[in-house]
């Protein structure tokens, strides 16, 4: 990934980044991973997939979010959110997909609605 792809990442994430290492368990020690468990487990070690796969299970069914979450889906909601917004060709850079690519297509699903609104938008007549 080039520099010119990793800052709209940086920009939208700076806020929650740096709220993390300010509350991060280890902030004082530099060579600390950076996503740790906090819970009584593995306290304080790296955090791994399955850990994280658990931790936003028990924070949706808190919510009360009867889908199934896992930390994929962040990224699937990510690409279906930016199809609203950027190119395929951009879309690809973004996510790291090679030009030929047909993640794109996997990932995004637009329906009919956001197809109407779109050609709305296009003649001046959607708000």
């Amino acid at each position: 990934m080039r520099w010119r792809s990793i800052i709209p990442y940086l920009f939208s994430s700076v806020p929650h980044l740096s709220n993390w290492l300010e509350h991060h368990p280890l902030k004082d020690n530099p060579d600390a991973p950076l996503w740790v468990s906090v819970g009584t487990r593995n306290s304080h070690k790296q955090l791994l997939y399955y850990g994280l796969y658990q931790r936003l299970r028990r924070i949706a069914k808190r919510a009360g979010i009867k889908k199934k979450v896992n930390p994929h889906a962040f990224r699937h909601a990510r690409a279906t959110f930016l199809a609203n917004h950027l190119t395929e060709a951009q879309m690809k850079e973004y996510f790291g997909w090679v030009q030929n690519s047909k993640m794109a297509s996997i990932y995004v699903h637009l329906c009919g609605r956001d197809t109407d609104e779109a050609i709305l938008k296009m003649y001046g007549r959607f708000d």
